[in-house]
C-alpha cells in the first residue's frame, strides 16, 4: 500500500469523523457523563433541534413560578404547552396537580382529566397516575358510580399487566366497601 492508499483511508477516516463525529461525541457524553453534560452537548451539537429537553426548560420555570405562588401564570403557560402537545404527561400532572391541590378548581381539575381519558383510547404507562386522580375527584364529588364505570371502562384499554392490576384492585375496592370507608 502506498502513499496513495495510506492518503485514501485518512480522508475516508476524516469524512466519517467530521459525519459521525458529534454523533459518536454526544452519544459518549451520554453514557459516561450525565444528565447536564447531555442537555449541553444537546444544544452544541444540536442547536437547531429546539425539541430537544425544550419543555424541561420551561418547566423548570413554571415550577419556579409554582413554588413563587405564581398560580395563575403557571396555569396560562401549561395551557399552552398542552395546545402544542395534548398527550404530555407532565404537563398535564403539573396542571391536574395545580388545580386540584393549590387552586383548589376542583372542577378544572376534573374537566381536564375528563377530557385527556375522553379524546382518546391510548394508554401509556404513566396514565394510570392521572386515571387515579380522575377517580379521587368523582369520589370526592360522591359521584362513585362513575368512578367504577370509568375504571371499568379503562380495563378494556391496553394498559401493562402493572397497571391493569392497579386499576382492579382499586374497582375491586371500590364495589367492596362502602365509600364512607374510603374518604
Amino acid at each position: 500500500m502506498g502513499i496513495v492508499g495510506v492518503g485514501f483511508k485518512l480522508v475516508i477516516v476524516a469524512m466519517f469523523g467530521l459525519v459521525f463525529g458529534r454523533f459518536i461525541v454526544y452519544f459518549m457524553a451520554r453514557y459516561f457523563a450525565g444528565k447536564l453534560s447531555v442537555r449541553f452537548m444537546e444544544a452544541i451539537f444540536f442547536p437547531g433541534n429546539k425539541n430537544f429537553r425544550e419543555f424541561e426548560v420551561e418547566l423548570s420555570a413554571i415550577k419556579t413560578k409554582i413554588a413563587n405562588g405564581y398560580y395563575d401564570e403557571a396555569i396560562e403557560l401549561l395551557k399552552i404547552e398542552l395546545e402544542k402537545n395534548p398527550r404530555k404527561f407532565n404537563a398535564l400532572d403539573l396542571l391536574s396537580d395545580l388545580y386540584i391541590d393549590k387552586k383548589q378548581d376542583f372542577k378544572a381539575g376534573y374537566e381536564l382529566l375528563n377530557n385527556y381519558f375522553s379524546s382518546s383510547t391510548k394508554r401509556n404507562e404513566k396514565d394510570i397516575n392521572l386515571l387515579m386522580k380522575l377517580v379521587d375527584l368523582y369520589i370526592e364529588g360522591n359521584a362513585e358510580e362513575r368512578a367504577i364505570d370509568l375504571l371499568e371502562n379503562e380495563l378494556k384499554l391496553d394498559y401493562s399487566d402493572t397497571n391493569t392490576s392497579t386499576i382492579k384492585t382499586r374497582l375491586d375496592t371500590l364495589q367492596s366497601e362502602p365509600i364512607n370507608a374510603i374518604v
